[in-house]
């Protein structure tokens, strides 16, 4: 039995010193690996800087102290500055290591032409996690329970503060050329700023977003400065994408003039922003729901209290080709506003008498086309010298056109080309309006246009468009060539 026992601490005695062993040989293997991450931070354009490297954690983790740690990008300006940032991984698990940051830090970017900017980075909690994204590619995972950004007193602003509660953020990526992606949300994001303005004061904005959440995923560039990475995308060899969503957001600003302070707060209900660069062709659109202006009518010279005004939804979208190719390619472009109205505080002012309907407006318009960029947009020298537009349009289609505002409704579609060898542009346009003769009557009666004005209106829907199906509407055909301008067939004059 006594010899059982002596056998059993000699098992556990050599079993501990395999441990030790083990963990001092891996302890040496990760000296490398660290080294070695250093370099191919420095080959990226990065440099790492410490006073200090430690590594601890017997017996079991591993764990690596920086102190006055500084990682910097010179060709960007950008600098961050630890006094200490500590990281763990356990030897179960070397591959994924979670690094604590300290609660203050410092980050200093340098705009071009402007001295450099320091930013406070305060943090509760702030923890990074990197290690293997299970597919092959790297993953890095941040979370905070409130992050800030904080700087007063620079060029740039007089004050600035953003902070994200609680903050998180999820990074996913592989080698050069691999695609990348990753998303941020905070629930509860504000963002504030002032800047000083010479001889009026200060201009100040605050904003707050809840349910703030932004994805992207992109071709990761093998360009290794600025100009090559964007020549990556702007060619059609990189793609990238990116949605940005938020649950609601208000702001309010104040910006002065000689006149004073005009105060602005606005709110806005559901909003998504999308922006895409695929084949060399950028697409960006967004949506806003039950958007409302408050206007501080003091502020503005009008009297006193607010005034609201609104819109049930604003919607755009734009796109165009970013490289220049020999074939024309698709462009369009669109904007619609729904549901515009006004505070009766405004319309008094414009219409005190209430000749016009208050009904609340709309507007829309939609273009599609084709065109091809005469030069390499990416060229600066070769635009710089440019004396014509860059951008040759060949086609252009008006989808809609349509305004209904004031009781009057105005709606429109057609279409037009340019080809290389045209003098002129070649197209018709459509339109069709209701409520214009009642609404130059109601004009009359205001008095804000004069008597000369309204009888040269009256004159010109006379004469340019015929009567429509129903009353008090009107037709016109507007055509474009080589004979000029001409609406139902009379020439413009």
């Amino acid at each position: 039995m006594k010899r059982a026992g002596v056998l059993v601490v000699g098992l556990i005695a050599l079993a501990a010193a395999g441990w030790t062993a083990g963990w001092f040989w891996m302890r040496g293997s990760l000296v490398a690996v660290l080294d070695a991450e250093e370099a191919q931070l420095a080959a990226g354009g990065v440099e790492l800087a410490y006073a200090t490297r430690q590594i601890g954690g017997f017996p079991l983790s591993y764990t690596v102290r920086y102190g006055d740690l500084r990682l910097s990008e010179p060709q960007g300006g950008t600098t961050l500055a630890a006094p200490v940032v500590t990281g763990a991984a356990t030897v179960f698990d070397p591959r994924t290591v979670a690094m604590t940051l300290p609660p203050e830090m410092t980050l200093t970017v340098a705009p071009p032409d402007m001295a450099p900017v320091p930013f406070r980075v305060l943090s509760q909690n702030l923890v990074v996690r990197t290690g293997p994204g299970g597919d092959g590619t790297g993953a890095l995972d941040a979370s905070a329970d409130r992050l800030s950004l904080v700087q007063e007193g620079s060029a740039l602003f007089s004050r600035f503060d953003a902070t994200f509660a609680p903050f998180a953020l999820s990074l996913r990526g592989g080698a050069a050329g691999a695609e990348v992606g990753g998303t941020l949300t905070a629930p509860e994001t504000t963002v504030s700023y002032a800047v000083s303005m010479p001889d009026l004061g200060e201009a100040s904005s605050q904003t707050r977003v809840t349910g703030l959440s932004v994805a992207f995923d992109a071709d990761r560039p093998v360009g290794e400065t600025a100009e090559a990475v964007a020549r990556e995308y702007l060619s059609g060899a990189r793609d990238a994408r990116m949605r940005w969503t938020a649950a609601s957001a208000s702001s309010e600003t104040v910006t002065p003039t000689p006149g004073g302070p005009v105060r602005v707060a606005a709110t806005a209900a559901a909003q998504a922003t999308d922006v895409a660069i695929e084949n060399a062709v950028v697409t960006i659109g967004g949506e806003a729901d039950a958007i409302r202006y408050d206007l501080d009518l003091a502020s503005f010279g009008m009297g006193s209290g607010t005034v609201p005004v609104t819109l049930a939804r604003a919607e755009g979208r734009f796109s165009m080709p970013l490289a220049r190719r020999e074939a024309p390619e698709p462009f369009a472009y669109r904007v619609a506003f729904r549901d515009l109205a006004m505070g009766e505080p405004l319309w008094a002012m414009i219409d005190p008498a209430s000749v016009l309907p208050r009904d609340p407006g709309s507007v829309e318009v939609a273009l599609t086309g084709l065109a091809r960029w005469t030069v390499d947009p990416t060229d600066t020298d070769a635009m710089a010298a440019l004396t014509d537009s860059p951008f040759d349009i060949r086609s252009v289609k008006l989808d809609a056109l349509r305004l209904a505002l004031v009781g009057a409704t105005v709606d429109a579609t057609g279409e037009g080309s340019m080809a290389p060898d045209q003098q002129v542009p070649m197209g018709r346009v459509s339109v069709r309006a209701t409520g214009l003769s009642q609404l130059i009557g109601r004009l009359a009666t205001m008095g804000i246009v004069p008597p000369d004005q309204i009888a040269l209106a009256q004159t010109m829907l006379a004469t340019y468009a015929r009567p429509g199906e129903t009353p008090d509407s009107h037709v016109s055909e507007v055509e474009m060539g080589e004979a000029g301008l001409t609406v139902n067939g009379l020439p413009l004059q």
